[in-house]
């Protein structure tokens, strides 16, 4: 993760750039990977600029992926039995 520190400071101003021709609407694409390709078509970023996005992201996602649980593993996704009915009297 400290390794990658370097890469994500600078790929902040990357990703403001990208984001500016987003809201431009210069970049029509909805998949993440094409909108990435048509940023550095148009010119909005450089070929580099794209590999360290593509980068930052698949980096960002294998953290994030790390706490991706099957819901029946989960206790909470457990039925548990409801409890019966008390008699107050």
């Amino acid at each position: 993760m400290n390794a990658l520190l370097p890469d994500v400071i600078a790929a902040e101003p990357v990703e403001r750039k990208f984001a500016k021709a987003q809201k431009s609407g210069a970049i029509k694409s909805l998949d993440a990977a094409a909108q990435l390709a048509e940023a550095e078509q148009i010119g909005a970023i450089t070929a580099e600029e794209r590999k360290l996005l593509e980068r930052v992201r698949a980096a960002t996602m294998e953290f994030i992926d790390v706490d991706d649980f099957d819901p029946a593993e989960l206790p909470a996704a457990m039925p548990r039995a409801k409890p019966g009915l008390r008699s107050v009297a």
